[in-house]
């Protein structure tokens, strides 16, 4: 019986929605094309727990419309982006209900995340992967309304325009230090960017920061932080944070610290890194820091 499905139409002018797949009691898995709407297709909506488009759209309002009917989705993909000034609140239903949604992945190209952020209720939400073109800074009441429900332990973050070359639209301290503070109960953030500009002198000063029981202040449970490798990170002052972070006696609650470079240079980095001070002492520590290369992390963005 039909469990998967993936529909593509070009174009879709019948008076009615095509019915064929309307009976599929076993279906959980749906790809759309970017033409696919609420109109065009019926299918068992609520059944679905993988729900996936895989072109890009520039109809925010649609995928709020397709998502609303998916309810019962836990895992989603999709990339949208607006053409001019459109808002995704333009038709689009005052709140789409995501009560069983554990991972979300979106792609936002020429819009402001915030306001269709804004429209999900995800309050199960656990893993969560944004690739934006705008400031980090303008998501802070996102990031609250997440840090309410308590229950998002994975964050990646990516920047995909052009103007993430422009430093003032890439990852910088401030912004990493800010989601660090609003989402708590972060486990595991994953900065795959190439050239992170956060590992700064103001950055590593809070994340060395101890509360009255000894306990990190800045991102408390985190325990995997991945970025890319970047020259001229002070790999040595980002030891002496991890020393301060974890104390002799300590609870080490960082257990993994991953590095990205580029598969053509991880031979020659690693073996530099390995002749490095800093790679012992972050290694005695307790945490294992590890390269890997950037080509076999999984690009979703």
């Amino acid at each position: 019986m039909l469990e998967t499905l993936r529909i593509e139409l070009w174009e879709h002018s019948a008076p009615s929605p095509m019915d064929l797949f309307a009976h599929a009691p076993r279906l959980r898995d749906f790809t759309a094309g970017e033409r696919v709407t609420e109109k065009s297709l019926t299918i068992p909506w609520d059944q679905l727990q993988h729900f996936f488009i895989n072109r890009n759209t520039n109809q925010p309002r649609q995928v709020l419309a397709l998502l609303a009917l998916a309810s019962n989705v836990e895992r989603a993909q999709f990339r949208v982006s607006t053409i001019g000034s459109v808002s995704p609140h333009t038709e689009a239903p005052g709140s789409v209900q995501l009560r069983n949604l554990r991972s979300l992945i979106v792609d936002f190209h020429n819009m402001d995340p915030l306001p269709f952020m804004a429209i999900l209720h995800m309050p199960n939400i656990r893993e969560l992967s944004l690739a934006i073109d705008r400031p980090l800074e303008s998501l802070r009441p996102f990031w609250a309304s997440l840090s309410s429900h308590g229950t998002l332990e994975k964050l990646a973050l990516y920047w995909n325009n052009v103007l993430a070359r422009i430093a003032k639209y890439r990852l910088h301290m401030p912004d990493i230090v800010h989601v660090l503070e609003d989402v708590k109960q972060l486990r595991v953030l994953e900065l795959p960017q190439s050239g992170p500009t956060f590992i700064s002198e103001d950055f590593l000063q809070r994340f060395a920061l101890l509360d009255q029981s000894r306990a990190p202040i800045l991102g408390p449970n985190l325990q995997t932080l991945l970025f890319h490798y970047l020259y001229g990170i002070d790999f040595q002052s980002f030891a002496r944070t991890l020393q301060s972070r974890f104390p002799p006696g300590s609870e080490v609650t960082l257990k993994t610290v991953t590095i990205l470079c580029p598969r053509r240079d991880l031979a020659s980095t690693l073996e530099t890194f390995q002749e490095s001070v800093w790679w012992d002492q972050i290694r005695d520590v307790g945490i294992n820091i590890q390269l890997q290369a950037s080509e076999s992390y999984a690009v979703w963005w």
